[in-house]
């Protein structure tokens, strides 16, 4: 018996390519940190200190504390945790909205979620929980897929998680 339907986000259920979503993504937040290390190295810093985090395996702590700080350790810099999350948060109110163009939806989501929510199925977004919800549910209001319009049972982000792709565990936390 199928107990939910675990679907990933991106080039899945919304066009995003992948590659060159993430890496304008990272250009924009560095450009909008403005802070020392330059803009091009605050994105590699992002996504060592969310590598970081997973490897700092801790199933009692969210991936989102552990991310923020292992980022202010990377960064070296005055901002502490706090600081960061307003950061983020600006962002993604403020430049995020600057990437919509890169999203697209698929014609093929709207009625295959809709079939599986007919027949009772728990629809998870299993996404890589790599960034904040808020990031995560604007690009699926612009893929067509918005959480309003679609019980989903759960859409994996960095707050709700404690493990990410690819360890394992992450399918079985969903």
């Amino acid at each position: 018996m199928i107990k939910a339907v675990l679907i990933d986000l991106d080039d899945t259920l919304i066009t995003t390519s992948t590659d060159k979503f993430f890496s304008a993504y990272l250009k924009a937040m560095g450009e909008y940190a403005s802070i020392n290390p330059p803009a091009n190295s605050f994105g590699e810093n992002i996504v060592a200190a969310y590598g970081e985090a997973l490897e700092a395996y801790d199933a009692t702590r969210l991936l989102y504390p552990r991310f923020l700080e292992h980022l202010v350790a990377r960064l070296q810099y005055s901002k502490n945790e706090e600081e960061l999350d307003r950061l983020f948060a600006g962002f993604f109110t403020k430049v995020y909205q600057d990437l919509k163009p890169m999203i697209q939806p698929r014609n093929e989501s709207p009625p295959f979620l809709r079939w599986l929510l007919e027949h009772n199925y728990r629809v998870v977004v299993a996404t890589n929980p790599a960034i904040p919800a808020s990031a995560t549910l604007i690009r699926m209001a612009w893929g067509g897929i918005s959480p309003d319009d679609y019980p989903f049972t759960d859409i994996t982000t960095l707050e709700n998680m404690h493990f990410g792709k690819p360890q394992p565990e992450v399918f079985e936390e969903v």
